[in-house]
C-alpha cells in the first residue's frame, strides 16, 4: 500500500484485490504510532455560539482540508478549568496543531500551552507586552476602535457609548476599550461617554445593551 519496492507486483495486486473485496480502511490511530502524525488540528474556542467563530471555523476547516488535516472543535464556555481539561485530552491524542481562541490567558493556561510539542497558534487573541512566545493571528483592535470613535466624533456626535464583551479579554475587550477612551480624551470638545462590558457574545445581548445605553 505504501509503494515499497520490496513488495513484488504479484503480491501488491493480491493485497489490492483483498482491500477492494473487503472494503478495508486503514486505521489512522495505528498508522500514527509509526508516523507520529495524527493529521488532527484542534481548535479550542471560548464560545462556539459566537457568530464570528463560525466564520473562523469554516476558514480553518477549508485550509486543513487542503492539507489532509481534520479539525476538532471544542468549546470551553469561558471556563479556564474546562479549557485545561480539554487541553489534556488533546495532549493524549497527539494532535498535529492547536489553535487556541481563548479570552483570559492566565499563567496556568500559558503553562499548559507550552506543554504541546506541536505548533500552537493564538487566534483572535494576544498578550500584553512584546514577550509572546506563540504565533498570534489577530486584528488591530485598538486602532479599529479608535478610528471608529474618532470618525463619530468628527461627524459631530457627542453622546457615544461603548458596548463590549468580556472585560478580561485583552485583545477584543481591553484594547478596544482603550482605543475608545483614547479617542474620547483626544476630542477637541467634551464628549459624553458610557461603557457597558461583559454583555455576552450573542447578537441579541449586544442589541439589548446598546438599547439600554441609548436611554
Amino acid at each position: 500500500m505504501n509503494g515499497s519496492k520490496a513488495v513484488s507486483d504479484e503480491l501488491r495486486h493480491r493485497v489490492m484485490r483483498s482491500i477492494e473485496k473487503y472494503h478495508y480502511i486503514p486505521n489512522a490511530e495505528a498508522r500514527s504510532l509509526v508516523t507520529k502524525n495524527t493529521h488532527l488540528v484542534a481548535v479550542l474556542e471560548a464560545d462556539l455560539r459566537n457568530p464570528i467563530t463560525a466564520i473562523h471555523l469554516k476558514q480553518i476547516s477549508d485550509v486543513c482540508m487542503k492539507h489532509n488535516k481534520v479539525v476538532i472543535a471544542c468549546d470551553y464556555d469561558f471556563d479556564n478549568k474546562k479549557a485545561l481539561v480539554l487541553m489534556d485530552r488533546m495532549l493524549e491524542r497527539n494532535i498535529d496543531g492547536l489553535i487556541f481562541q481563548g479570552v483570559h490567558l492566565t499563567d496556568e493556561i500559558l503553562k499548559k500551552l507550552h506543554e504541546f510539542p506541536c505548533p500552537v497558534v493564538l487566534g483572535n487573541q494576544g498578550l500584553s507586552g512584546d514577550d509572546c512566545e506563540f504565533t498570534t493571528v489577530t486584528v488591530d483592535s485598538y486602532g479599529v476602535a479608535r478610528d471608529i470613535t474618532e470618525f463619530l466624533v468628527g461627524d459631530g456626535h457627542r453622546r457615544i457609548a461603548y458596548v463590549g464583551g468580556n472585560a478580561e479579554d485583552y485583545t477584543n475587550g481591553q484594547l478596544r476599550l482603550k482605543g475608545y477612551r483614547d479617542a474620547m480624551k483626544a476630542a477637541a470638545e467634551p464628549v459624553w461617554e458610557q461603557i457597558k462590558q461583559d454583555i455576552g457574545s450573542e447578537i441579541p445581548d449586544a442589541l439589548l445593551a446598546a438599547a439600554e445605553a441609548a436611554k
